[in-house]
């Protein structure tokens, strides 16, 4: 007679507390992009000094997050995913009080450390704790990001546009209730929640032939970076200029972020249909061209 299995269920159950969380996180990490143009105004920067902002924290969030992937795999991952929920959530509730452009950036860099121990944290964690169901647990905690998102980009410019900059501080609720929601479970560890046991990265690995497709898809990774943070830092600019309000560029850049998602949908079903090469090729080709 088989036994029944107690912690499938509640693992499941926390995969939705994770999703909620993802929510939240890329509701503030998407904030900030569609008031570019405004922040570009408000502090008197030229086009020139603008365009370090948005670089200088993608690439602290991008070499931080190994890091921060490595560190979680030997600690209480339920934990350090309210941490960086909470750091992000605090840090993106404070760039209505930045006095200038540096504090902005340090606001937003540290938000940007928030999120990149949130993500491969919680991107692990969610298949740990549903493993005979990680498909669907990952796919969940995707949607849920893409939706926080969408609203984000709304959110963002809708408060500054009817009440001003200052009052961003009213978003950091969710991050402050959600991450003592996350502390609380963090008590109660489940299976694949901790992993004190984890062994060393084996750095040498990385120079061997087995490992050149990876450096190639890295690399492709990386230039669709580019491509994709263009969008992202200079639409708003774009839509400053033929004189969009604050509202209708957070539309944009809602309509973008979906259209994103469905990419991603149409993409997962290709690929198992036809050459993953040839769809890397075009898709990398259709994106340059039209950005």
């Amino acid at each position: 007679m088989s036994t029944p299995q107690p912690t499938r269920q509640p693992s499941l159950q926390r995969v939705w507390y994770v999703t909620l969380s993802h929510i939240a996180l890329d509701f503030y990490m998407t904030l900030a992009p569609p008031l570019w143009a405004f922040f570009k105004a408000h502090f008197g920067l030229s086009l020139l000094q603008f365009s370090f902002l948005p670089s200088v924290i993608s690439v602290v969030g991008s070499i931080a997050q190994p890091f921060m992937g490595y560190f979680s795999d030997r600690r209480n991952r339920m934990a350090l995913v309210a941490l960086g929920l909470l750091v992000c959530g605090i840090f993106v509730s404070l760039i209505g009080f930045a006095p200038s452009a540096p504090v902005l950036a340090l606001f937003l860099i540290g938000a940007t450390l928030g999120s990149s121990l949130f993500h491969p944290t919680a991107g692990g964690l969610v298949t740990a704790l549903a493993p005979h169901r990680s498909n669907l647990a990952m796919a969940i905690f995707l949607t849920g990001g893409t939706l926080g998102m969408a609203i984000g980009a709304v959110t963002g410019t809708r408060i500054v546009e009817r009440y001003g900059l200052e009052q961003l501080w009213i978003v950091v609720f969710p991050s402050l209730v959600l991450s003592a929601l996350m502390f609380g479970l963090s008590r109660t560890s489940l299976p694949g929640e901790r992993r004190p046991s984890a062994g060393k990265v084996d750095f040498g690995l990385l120079r061997t032939a087995e490992m050149r497709p990876l450096w190639v898809l890295y690399a492709i990774s990386v230039l669709r970076s580019l491509i994709h943070n263009g969008f992202v830092s200079f639409t708003a600019l774009l839509g400053s200029n033929w004189e969009w309000s604050h509202g209708k560029i957070g539309w944009v850049f809602s309509a973008y972020l979906l259209s994103s998602t469905l990419g991603r949908i149409t993409g997962g079903y290709l690929a198992d249909r036809v050459s993953p090469r040839k769809l890397l090729a075009f898709s990398n080709a259709s994106s340059a061209l039209f950005y």
